[in-house]
């Protein structure tokens, strides 16, 4: 690569490979910029679906040689694609030795000198972007779900080859986590200064957080490990049964003495947690998913929130907030179609684990409809249970099972009521987010400062303008509207 080019790299296997144990490094040194960091879900949900796949390949096979090949190569291939996803984390931006590399996980990277660089800003585009690197009219685009919020301008001419093509270039666009931290990293490498340290935020005090031991967050991932060697060990009867007996002696010998081992760990935490005042609920909550690997943990989370959204259904309650507050509710025409579904999802359910003779397809079949029928249940109740609330200082939106975004008062700018239909027409407009839930009307949040809003896998991006759908847009428009009038009364 000459000083005048913007060298580039795609797909790279032996990346993914090394993604796992590199992402076990920490990040934030040496000029690293995140673009994603909730990874955890997807690498849970390929690890379980790679262990499935394993043993239902093994179950169809017959010939010993035959299963080992496919038991090798689901492994290799679920090891792969989680290589892939914990890329995106493992492999950040990097702003160092006089260079900006770009990355996106280990499908592609581009090394800019900073000699090429005359400015860098921060500044967000949207668009239907089809590829993970991109050029547009001089511009190489690199966005996270069709979002960039870095603007890096060249001193032109730049070359890049991009897909055997050799092409100019005027700028760089990126999407980065911490916009402002790039800009001034990039800046800093520019300028030839030392880049100032971003703030870190206080962190909490020791003796009022008790913090998870080290080794019990190296520890958590034992139990998972061992439990998912045993079911492919031992269920799959690629062992003789001698063999296959102490392995699972062996290994239920040294589960018994992990549950010993969290289970201590657990009341400890959990008295410390007590110690220092924090609530009984939260102490437990707390404590349990200390125990948990952190993609397990998320995973386990979103599916206790299908029972809570139940148990609180079946009870006549509603997730409010702890301050109390005024509901706001949503999603009333959509409850008894939902309800229907989940009715008729549940029938199905029962008569597959009813009538089918052969056990495997009955429950492969009939264990999915019952947990689609309990989810579209939660799904359905969710909207009654779990209202947009407004209390004090903050306006609370609420979706889904456990989702929720918090916009202060004081933001707000100007508050609208609007029918649904042409509320979410403005869907898909960069600095719009639309709450995912329905209404018969729509409140349209106007803001004087923007706000995080999440977006697919995991990552965030700020808004101007949130679209929340109410079912009484009138009377939530006025319930917001004194909200704000108290708080620019107490401000004055």
């Amino acid at each position: 690569m000459t000083t005048r080019q913007v060298g580039t790299r795609g797909v790279s296997v032996g990346g993914a490979l090394a993604a796992p144990w590199v992402a076990r490094r920490n990040r934030a040194e040496n000029g690293a910029v995140t673009y994603q960091e909730s990874v955890g879900a997807g690498v849970a949900i390929i690890l379980c679906l790679s262990v499935l796949e394993i043993v239902l390949v093994d179950l169809v096979l017959d010939t010993l040689w035959v299963r080992l090949v496919a038991a090798a190569a689901g492994f290799a291939a679920g090891y792969l694609l989680i290589g892939f996803s914990m890329a995106l984390s493992a492999y950040p931006h990097q702003v160092a030795n006089g260079r900006l590399r770009i990355r996106y996980g280990a499908t592609f990277a581009a090394d800019v000198n900073t000699s090429l660089i005359t400015s860098v800003s921060g500044q967000r585009r949207g668009g239907d972007y089809r590829r993970t690197a991109e050029v547009i009219d001089g511009a190489m685009i690199v966005p996270v779900m069709g979002v960039t919020n870095v603007l890096v301008a060249l001193d032109s001419p730049v070359e890049m080859e991009l897909r055997k093509n050799v092409i100019s270039l005027q700028e760089i666009r990126f999407f980065a986590t911490e916009p402002e931290t790039a800009v001034q990293l990039v800046r800093a490498a520019i300028e030839g200064t030392p880049p100032v340290p971003p703030q870190a935020p206080s962190a909490p005090d020791a003796e009022s957080r008790p913090q998870v031991p080290g080794w019990l967050r190296r520890l958590r991932w034992a139990g998972l490990l061992i439990l998912l060697a045993e079911i492919v060990l031992v269920t799959s009867g690629i062992l003789d049964w001698r063999i296959a007996a102490g392995i699972l002696a062996v290994t239920e010998g040294t589960l018994a003495v992990l549950g010993v081992v969290y289970g201590a760990a657990f009341v400890s935490q959990y008295r410390n947690l007590r110690r220092v005042g924090v609530p009984r609920a939260e102490a437990f909550s707390s404590s349990f998913f200390a125990l948990l690997p952190p993609p397990m943990a998320e995973l386990v989370r979103r599916e206790m929130s299908i029972f809570r959204v139940i148990a609180l259904a079946a009870a006549r309650r509603t997730e409010r907030s702890r301050l109390g507050g005024i509901p706001l509710g949503y999603g009333r025409d959509g409850r008894r179609v939902s309800t229907v579904l989940a009715v008729l999802l549940a029938t199905a359910g029962a008569v597959v684990l009813a009538t089918v003779s052969p056990t495997l397809p009955r429950y492969v079949v009939g264990v999915p409809l019952l947990y689609g029928a309990l989810l579209t249940a939660a799904m359905a109740a969710a909207s009654s249970t779990r209202p947009h609330v407004s209390h004090g200082g903050a306006l609370r939106l609420r979706w889904g099972l456990h989702q929720e975004l918090v916009v202060p008062v004081e933001t707000l700018e100007e508050v609208r009521a609007e029918p649904s239909k042409s509320a979410s027409g403005q869907d898909g407009t960069p600095d719009v987010f639309l709450v995912p839930c329905q209404g018969r009307g729509a409140l349209v949040l106007r803001l004087a400062s923007p706000v995080e809003v999440p977006t697919r896998l995991g990552s965030r991006r700020p808004a101007m303008t949130v679209v929340a759908p109410v079912d009484a847009a009138e009377a939530a428009r006025d319930i917001i509207a004194r909200a704000m009038e108290e708080r620019s009364d107490e401000s004055c």
